[in-house]
């Protein structure tokens, strides 16, 4: 498949130290400035070929997974690209960006479940679902009952966790820091919009509007400023 095949035009660029397209070029050279091991994105290629077959996550150990794969790897690139500062690494700042990383990917699951069910995709992992008494059948009604609610709670504070330990790396980068807490509180506020649309995430998409993402920006300069991160 087409995947298969750009996965292939990935390592023979790697091994050979040149590429035809313009795209995967572009890309080795980033990978050989900034000193990322290609080894980052092997994962990426198996979560997109399980994407052809995989619609359905048993436990949120299997979703994880996914994500290393689907999230982890942009996560990682950017922190080999924009650096960290001493006396931190790279290597000890990668836990950092995969909470980050895994953190938005959550966001955008919890506020696209009725756009991925009518896809034929559910994140919410299954296990989870079968625990607060919510179905499939509920997912495709739309059916914003008290357990979904539940349901959505807790997963959204599963994800929080996440936020939180990926805030306490951002100060170790060496640079892009403001654009990377402001990332995170923007895609943090998805949480407050679904709440504010009473946990519609079937006909209503929870979003971000101008202003309050400029305010968010500001937050997160405001943040920095204090030179110490908090949850």
């Amino acid at each position: 498949c087409a995947i298969e095949d750009w996965e292939r035009a990935y390592w023979n660029a790697f091994e050979q130290g040149y590429a035809d397209d313009p795209v995967m070029r572009a890309y080795l050279d980033t990978a050989h400035k900034f000193g990322i091991p290609a080894e980052v994105m092997r994962p990426y290629f198996r979560s997109m070929k399980e994407d052809l077959t995989v619609t359905r996550f048993p436990a949120f150990a299997d979703l994880l997974r996914y994500m290393e794969g689907s999230a982890a790897p942009v996560g990682r690139a950017m922190t080999y690209i924009v650096g960290v500062r001493p006396p931190h690494t790279v290597e000890d700042t990668l836990p950092y960006a995969d909470s980050l990383s895994i953190a938005m990917q959550l966001s955008n699951f919890w506020r696209d479940v009725g756009q991925d069910y009518r896809i034929g995709r559910i994140y919410l992992p299954l296990g989870d679902m079968a625990r607060f008494g919510v179905s499939e059948e509920d997912l495709a009604a739309g059916r914003v009952s008290d357990a979904f609610i539940a349901l959505l709670e807790f997963e959204m504070a599963r994800t929080e966790a996440y936020y939180n330990h990926a805030t306490q790396g951002v100060l170790r980068l060496a640079a892009g820091r403001w654009g990377v807490m402001a990332a995170l509180e923007v895609y943090r506020a998805i949480h407050t919009s679904i709440r504010r649309n009473g946990y519609d995430v079937f006909s209503q998409r929870a979003t971000t509007g101008k202003a309050q993402k400029v305010g968010l920006a500001a937050r997160a300069q405001w943040r920095l400023a204090l030179g110490t991160l908090r949850a």
